[in-house]
């Protein structure tokens, strides 16, 4: 019995000591990030100060206070650089075309297609054939062909998963992009 309350004073003691000096610690930056130490000339010791609970106390007579992340004043602005090109103003009958209503097609039947071809089709609802692609994982174990194409450049950590590709905000609006994910091998 007495070895029990040994241990249970001696886990209580070390938890105890654990809290207050993660407290200590967390509260070493001061509110501007600054990390402020002294260094003694003699012993080549350095510590840190805390400057918000002064513990330890500031630097002694012997010691040298340095100071860490200390923001400096900001420099004179630079130059200006070089105007881009003049806006395209055809451009802008685009802008709000794309990304909107897109992917939420559900997987249609393939028609003939090859492998990893990419079809945009004018229907929300259906793909023209093939899978969305909006991003989603796949198993390897039941798409090694398409693995095998793809591999892992779209995500998916390549072991048991590979990623297709997220053409969504590039789709046009109320549009689906699909992928075969059934076909012929490209040649």
């Amino acid at each position: 019995m007495n070895m029990k309350r040994k241990l249970a004073f001696a886990l209580v003691a070390m938890v105890a000591a654990l809290t207050v000096g993660s407290i200590a610690w967390a509260a070493i930056p001061d509110t501007g990030g600054v990390i402020r130490g002294c260094y003694e000339k003699g012993t080549g010791q350095l510590r840190v100060t805390d400057t918000q609970t002064n513990m330890p106390k500031g630097c002694g007579a012997k010691e040298v206070s340095l100071d860490w992340s200390v923001r400096g004043p900001m420099g004179p602005a630079g130059p200006e650089g070089p105007a881009g090109p003049p806006r395209d103003g055809a451009a802008d009958a685009f802008v709000g075309s794309f990304g909107a209503d897109t992917g939420n097609a559900t997987a249609a039947p393939s028609v003939p297609c090859t492998l990893g071809q990419i079809i945009l089709s004018a229907s929300p609802t259906k793909t023209a054939g093939g899978m969305p692609a909006t991003g989603q994982l796949l198993p390897i174990a039941q798409n090694t062909a398409l693995f095998a194409l793809l591999g892992t450049t779209y995500g998916g950590d390549g072991k048991v998963t590979f990623a297709l590709p997220d053409l969504r905000s590039i789709a046009p609006n109320h549009m689906t992009y699909s992928i075969c994910t059934y076909g012929t091998w490209p040649s």
